[in-house]
């Protein structure tokens, strides 16, 4: 998060004091129809669509100054419900490691 505020600091000295930037927050379905063996992928409802799809969601924070887009944040979501998963995350990994905690999050009802 430090490099990320370093960033948007460079990028707002280049611009006018007058132009406006905001944060962009993107909550994207990424289907993975072919994906039965990939890890943690669930039914996820595509909003688009309408429909129910195979795959996670990517949540994105990023900012803007209607220019430059610079990703600060991001997150890809499985279900939290177990019925919904159609592969479970695996076992094999050491807890500690920040792939698991990563895993962990995801599957949380608190979200990131």
């Amino acid at each position: 998060m430090l490099l990320a505020q370093r960033a948007v600091d460079f990028f707002s000295k280049l611009n006018d004091a007058d132009r406006k930037t905001c944060f962009v927050l993107d909550d994207t379905v990424l289907e993975r129809a072919k994906g039965m063996h990939v890890e943690l992928v669930s039914k996820v409802f595509d909003h688009v669509t309408n429909t129910f799809v195979r795959g996670f969601t990517a949540l994105l924070l990023g900012w803007t100054d209607g220019i430059n887009f610079l990703p600060l944040a991001n997150a890809l979501l499985s279900s939290t419900n177990e019925e919904n998963r159609y592969v479970e995350a695996t076992t094999k990994i050491d807890k500690r490691t920040s792939g698991s905690k990563r895993r962990e999050r995801n599957l949380s009802k608190r979200r990131p």
